[in-house]
């Protein structure tokens, strides 16, 4: 049995305190992380002469990401955070990030893109754990640049700004440490391949992520 498979049918271990797979996943993504944050359609966000048009650009990337994500990381991680519920964990996939956008966008009337095409390595669980360390690292780095679109657009929460600027330090903080808490429960269960699996799948969703935050996603068609 391979450690994807494991990380639904291994009854569930104690919960741990650290995790080597978040180092892992740190260093196998830095230059995939480097790349996006190189990219010319974020770093915009922190310039004080950041249009309303880039902007919305950047939100429809992002929108087109999170669609994705919210379409595909429930089902696949529904068995392993059952069991990861029954150790005394608790952690659950949100959408908040997808609802703040879909409100972001609405603010500046603007139609969402269309969904970010599937990620050819994300069909299981260990595969979901890479793309889920995509989607939460997304919403800290969302707070550095909530700081600077608050300034050069006056965006807030529930006007234009509630991906950005929604979340609080402390509640941001905390979910990242669910969701470490997460990783280091999951790591002995995975295994050297598993862990591969995860940080190749994480890679793979930097890549698509970049790909929408760099091409204009379509708009999506009203029907």
């Amino acid at each position: 049995m391979s450690g994807t498979d494991q990380l639904s049918s291994k009854p569930p271990p104690a919960l741990p305190g650290t995790t080597l797979l978040l180092t892992r996943l740190r260093a196998g993504t830095r230059t995939a992380h480097d790349r996006i944050e190189a990219a010319p359609e974020l770093c915009c966000l922190l310039s004080p002469s950041l249009t309303a048009e880039r902007y919305v650009h950047a939100l429809r990337a992002l929108h087109a990401f999170h669609a994705r994500m919210c379409a595909t990381l429930p089902e696949l991680l529904c068995d392993f955070l059952d069991l990861f519920s029954a150790s005394g964990g608790h952690f659950a996939v949100s959408n908040a990030g997808l609802r703040a956008l879909t409100d972001d966008l609405a603010w500046f009337g603007a139609a969402p893109a269309q969904r970010m095409a599937a990620v050819d390595s994300l069909n299981d669980a260990a595969a979901a754990l890479g793309a889920l360390y995509v989607v939460e690292g997304s919403a800290l780095g969302a707070r550095v640049i909530g700081r600077a679109v608050s300034v050069s657009l006056g965006v807030e929460p529930g006007q234009g700004g509630s991906f950005f600027c929604g979340a609080t330090a402390a509640a941001a903080r905390q979910r990242w440490q669910d969701f470490s808490t997460a990783l280091a429960w999951a790591e002995p269960i995975l295994g050297e391949a598993g862990i591969a699996r995860v940080v190749g799948t994480a890679v793979d969703v930097f890549h698509h992520l970049e790909h929408a935050l760099t091409r204009p996603p379509a708009i999506k068609k009203v029907a």
